[in-house]
């Protein structure tokens, strides 16, 4: 349409574009799944998210149009007129990261959908459940079967046949399988930033149950933020956190669903005289709480230094966010086991033989009891 200039134009003009729309993905956490708190059918998830998809769009397109113009003014050669096609490639811009944005959205939403994978009148309904939470090779269907492990274990009465598949096989086989997955996810957030931590002194016999200070995220003095590998490792503790926060915080709510549902549907004792059992699992969850709050303590913002790092919106707030959000898991799944067993928490967690994670049994004991005298 407009020559070989015009060809040299939306050349540059589309590699621009792509750059800028990579680049708005991974400052959204648009490269990440979003899952939903509330199911809600397909058609009304996308007649919500298609057009907040317009906004972003006008925005890549003005700022793919600024980075062509200053490549254009850079790059040697003859670019012929610069209006004739701006203006077009505008519009197409526009409409392309459009269509980008809306398929990335409806793309999310299709794999954001919980797949059931039992059926009423199923002789084992755990069966593929349990199969699919093993498999480590298919991160997208164990994202899945760990979804609906978290509906399972709270899900009320609507779920109890289920849950009754899992306390009552007297082998424990159906109880040990999913508590596993779950523990393993806790303990890799723990792993996450446990290299960032400061190096402790032993604890002492009598550990406190005062309450703690209240964690401030980025709270860190700028001094103590320090440079080169030291800075290197908080950078991969964030976004190790960031890239876990889905799976860390749905294996939390799970684990705890399931070991405050073993109080009342547990009529065997699978949970108790199993390995891993109640005491393993409650003291997972107080373990991961110690460690995310001690790491909100010391956690920097990310070394770029931009300000978008460090505001409400924006990268810095995606990565941040993804903190906040696995603490508030960790603490709400032991309040709800505090909850449930009241007094006989502490002494469940004090006498479990595993180490935990992070910190010791009996600090982990004493958060519970904060959680129990509602300090924490």
């Amino acid at each position: 349409m407009f020559g070989v200039h015009g060809a040299q134009w939306s050349l540059l003009y589309g590699a621009s574009l792509g750059v800028v729309h990579a680049l708005g993905l991974l400052q959204r956490g648009d490269d990440m799944l979003r899952f939903p708190v509330i199911q809600q059918r397909r058609v009304f998830r996308v007649k919500k998210e298609a057009p907040l998809a317009f906004g972003p769009a006008v925005s890549e397109a003005l700022a793919a149009a600024a980075l062509a113009l200053s490549a254009r003014a850079a790059l040697p050669g003859d670019w012929g007129s610069l209006w004739r096609p701006l203006v077009p490639a505008l519009l197409g811009g526009v409409l392309c990261a459009f269509c980008w944005a809306v398929g990335s959205r409806i793309l999310n939403i299709v794999f954001t959908e919980r797949l059931r994978f039992a059926s009423p009148g199923d002789a084992d309904p755990n069966a593929a459940l349990l199969k699919a939470l093993q498999d480590s090779k298919d991160p997208v269907a164990q994202a899945a079967a760990l979804q609906d492990l978290g509906a399972l274990a709270a899900g009320g009465k609507a779920e109890a046949w289920r849950r009754r598949a899992i306390f009552d096989d007297d082998t424990g086989a159906a109880w040990q399988a999913p508590v596993r997955v779950c523990l393993d996810e806790v303990t890799a957030v723990v792993e996450a930033v446990a290299g960032v931590l400061p190096q402790r002194a032993p604890a002492s016999s009598g550990a406190s149950t005062a309450p703690a200070a209240a964690p401030r995220w980025n709270a860190a003095p700028v001094a103590a933020r320090g440079l080169g590998s030291a800075s290197r490792a908080h950078d991969a503790a964030a976004w190790a956190l960031r890239a876990r926060c889905w799976r860390g915080t749905t294996a939390m709510r799970a684990l705890g669903a399931l070991a405050a549902a073993a109080r009342a549907e547990d009529r065997y004792g699978v949970a108790q005289l199993g390995s891993p059992g109640l005491g393993e699992a409650a003291g997972a969850l107080a373990s991961a709480a110690l460690a995310l709050q001690a790491y909100a303590k010391v956690a920097p913002p990310p070394r770029s230094g931009a300000r978008a790092c460090t505001a409400e919106t924006g990268l810095g707030a995606v990565v941040a966010a993804s903190g906040a959000a696995l603490l508030a898991a960790a603490l709400g799944a032991v309040h709800a086991l505090a909850a449930v067993y009241g007094a006989d928490l502490v002494p469940l967690i004090s006498a479990c033989p595993a180490a935990p994670p992070y910190g010791s049994a009996a600090e982990c004991a004493a958060l519970a009891a904060r959680c129990l005298a509602v300090k924490e």
